[in-house]
């Protein structure tokens, strides 16, 4: 598998949202998982859901 350079957590298929070109799905996902995700990073140093990714950038 291809590894990325990002910082944070894609909750959804890396290839499938590159392919569509959409974080909708995990936009739903992150709010969905927020509380979670908060105690995560809170108590064990997780990351957070990643916000934004430019597509397409040349």
């Amino acid at each position: 598998m291809e590894t990325y350079d990002n910082v944070g957590i894609l909750y959804t298929d890396v290839e499938s949202t590159f392919q569509r070109q959409d974080l909708t799905v995990h936009q739903l996902l992150t709010a969905l998982y927020a509380p979670l995700n908060h105690l995560d990073r809170k108590f064990f140093g997780g990351e957070h859901p990643i916000d934004c990714i430019l597509f397409d950038l040349s």
